[in-house]
């Protein structure tokens, strides 16, 4: 996270961080988390490394997938990691960190993918977003060899891979450009850098004002009709829950109703995302759910057990503004 962090405005009270955000606690932390994630038989998974999606030495990624054929193709779950725009890795830590969203995927009966995408200083706005439409771009041409529905695309950023994720979503030029992409997932992400202080995540932004404030992806993202399940962590840092306040405050301002929300309670910004698939699967059920209730899930898959006609306390849908389905069987 950017020492330089920060919200424009009145002193504002900060809350106490949550102990393990204390960078000397965040490499054992989300060990620790690791460990406790469910063995993934070996006989039924399997994960093609470093596809690359692009001409970057960054454009790769990881497809985790069932060895199990299914009649009917299955969704395909993107996830982008987070990093501050300047770090991280699709495997940051070796395979204890981000592997797990993918193998969260597969248990779940979905195509898990992981992706690196090109980071500041080097890449600056908007390049992560046109990481995003190229990687949609491969997998509507190569998904189906892995047993996924092209069509069928969730995407799930965490961080600055949210912001990534927002930014390609609201961006006609990026979004028009691919084909299906049904939803997303939003996990403690920046939505209006222009509202951040002037120096926080200039590598990628930039520092002049009018571009950051342009770069905001709100309205972009309310116009585009794409379903968003909006996650942030109770200990996220309170610059992050405000950009997820923003968010949430226009869509209701915009519709009139409150969209499909996530939260954290006990998380913070590393094990709000380690926690996936791990014996703790009280925000992995409710990711389910929202994917079963925005994609062709089918009863046969072997996550169909998680799929509920409502998504469980705590997280809100309408189908009704948002025009998606229920759990299909």
């Amino acid at each position: 996270m950017d020492q330089n962090l920060g919200v424009r405005g009145p002193n504002r009270r900060r809350k106490a961080a949550h102990p393990a955000t204390e960078i000397g606690h965040v490499s054992r932390e989300v060990s620790l988390v690791a460990d406790k994630a469910r063995p993934t038989t070996k006989k039924t998974y399997r994960v093609i490394r470093d596809l690359a999606y692009g001409d970057d030495t960054l454009h790769r990624l990881d497809v985790h997938m069932s060895t199990l054929r299914d009649e009917v193709a299955r969704p395909v779950l993107l996830f982008l990691h987070g990093g501050g725009f300047v770090a991280g890795d699709k495997r940051a830590r070796g395979d204890s960190e981000h592997d797990n969203i993918g193998r969260f995927a597969v248990e779940s009966g979905f195509v898990g993918v992981v992706m690196n995408y090109r980071l500041a200083p080097a890449a600056t706005y908007p390049s992560g977003a046109d990481d995003v439409r190229r990687a949609v771009d491969f997998l509507a041409r190569r998904v189906t060899e892995y047993g996924g529905d092209p069509q069928q695309v969730v995407l799930m950023g965490h961080s600055a891979g949210a912001a990534h994720v927002a930014t390609f979503l609201a961006t006609p030029a990026l979004r028009n450009a691919v084909t299906g992409v049904v939803a997303a997932i939003l996990s403690s992400g920046i939505f209006d850098p222009g509202s951040l202080a002037p120096g926080a995540f200039a590598s990628y932004y930039g520092s002049d004002e009018q571009g950051r404030t342009n770069a905001s992806s709100i309205d972009g993202l309310l116009d585009s009709g794409i379903p968003l399940l909006v996650s942030i962590a109770e200990f996220d840092p309170p610059e992050l829950h405000d950009q997820a306040v923003r968010l949430l405050a226009a869509a209701v301002q915009a519709t009139g109703e409150f969209p499909a929300t996530l939260y954290g309670v006990g998380h913070n910004n590393f094990s709000v995302i380690a926690h996936i698939g791990t014996d703790d699967r009280t925000m992995g059920d409710e990711i389910v759910n929202f994917i079963c209730a925005t994609t062709r899930f089918h009863k046969g898959a072997p996550g169909a057990a998680h799929c509920a006609e409502t998504l469980p306390a705590g997280a809100h849908r309408n189908e009704k503004a948002r025009g998606h389905p229920p759990c299909l069987g």
